[in-house]
């Protein structure tokens, strides 16, 4: 079973966690020496600051990361990303290309559901990802979800996103609305409250004007049915709205995730914003430097704060939780001490360091 941590610490496994840990540890503690002067020195003291977490922790095993927003993972979609794929045992690309259903090409929707995690992460937030094969419970746990869609969907998978809107979720979806099974037959679930109807494509590096900055767009587009709630400077519907129960639909009239390079999705990170911000969903604790991240766990009746820089200069960075807290932070490994203000403290993070904290609520 995948433990708690993987995805955070980027392991698949119970091994790969210890040895990814062992790795961060060596290179807080003497990031100048080569690898094995490194190994040799510190192994030892890296080890032991790791153990302090696993065994200082109350329940270390029921630690997990504090998400806001859900990634909705259709395995059919990818399926149909490996149809036409000539290398498909080649991680390092998503193909995109022929066989085309309903005019989307391979691929399309598999480059959307990962480019999200990056754009979100951008924008503040801690995805989560929902299969409906696997946890489909999941959806319950978030105010709001994105599902890229294409035109077909099996029957209960359906009833499954239209129950989560009905109880007062928000389901970003689209660009296309599932009007099919996965035998192509008609099921209309979805179908029946919102509607795309093709009406072009977009090359790569096209961009739309918005309030929100130069939005990076590719791919298929549609004409959205809904309220709208973003536009261009020329007012052409991006994405819009339509409520059901306690809930709302936002589709989206095309694809905002297709490139793997940042710099050319500057902007977009703030149509995810907007989007969450209209859903009411704020993240759990943001950080105001880009290349240091923070990832809270909670779990055991206990909180910790993670923050690992990635860039090659040290920051004095400021986390702002999303609720007020009365407390302190408390160094696993020097046991310094660092109060919170409101909602917010400020802290050191040195070169390509991480540094793991106990919120202390008093």
């Amino acid at each position: 079973m995948k433990h708690p941590l993987a995805g955070l610490l980027g392991a698949k496994n119970g091994f790969d966690i210890r040895l990814n840990c062992v790795r961060i540890a060596l290179n807080e503690h003497a990031p100048g020496l080569g690898r094995r002067a490194l190994a040799q020195r510190t192994a030892n003291l890296g080890a032991a600051t790791i153990m302090r977490f696993v065994n200082g922790a109350k329940d270390f095993g029921s630690l997990r990361e504090e998400r806001e927003v859900g990634v909705f993972t259709y395995r059919p979609y990818h399926r149909h990303t490996f149809l036409g794929d000539p290398m498909p045992a080649d991680d390092s690309r998503v193909n995109l290309g022929p066989p085309e259903i309903d005019g989307i090409p391979a691929g399309r929707t598999s480059r959307e559901v990962e480019g999200l995690y990056p754009l979100l992460a951008d924008a503040g937030y801690h995805p989560g990802a929902i299969d409906p094969d696997v946890n489909p419970g999941a959806l319950k746990q978030y105010r709001a979800v994105f599902a890229p869609t294409q035109t077909f969907m099996d029957d209960a998978t359906q009833r499954l996103l239209l129950e989560y809107v009905r109880d007062g979720g928000t389901l970003i979806t689209g660009p296309a609305v599932p009007v099919k099974d996965l035998e192509m037959r008609p099921a209309g679930v979805l179908g029946s409250v919102v509607s795309a109807t093709p009406a072009g494509s977009l090359g790569k590096g096209t961009r739309f004007p918005t309030a929100l900055g130069d939005l990076a767009v590719e791919g298929e587009w549609y004409a959205v049915s809904g309220e709208p709630v973003l536009c261009d400077a020329s007012g052409r519907v991006l994405a819009a709205q339509t409520a059901l129960g306690r809930g709302r639909f936002i589709l989206l009239a095309t694809y905002f995730a297709q490139s793997d390079n940042p710099s050319d999705l500057a902007h977009n990170h703030e149509l995810c914003r907007h989007l969450l911000e209209l859903a009411g969903v704020k993240p759990y604790a943001r950080i105001d430097v880009k290349n240091v991240k923070v990832v809270v766990l909670a779990g055991g009746g206990e909180t910790f704060v993670y923050l690992l820089n990635h860039d090659r200069r040290a920051h004095t960075v400021t986390v702002t939780f999303r609720d007020s807290r009365a407390g302190y932070l408390e160094d696993i490994r020097g046991g310094e001490h660092i109060r919170i203000a409101g909602n917010a403290f400020i802290a050191d993070v040195d070169v390509k360091r991480a540094r793991l904290f106990r919120l202390v609520e008093t």
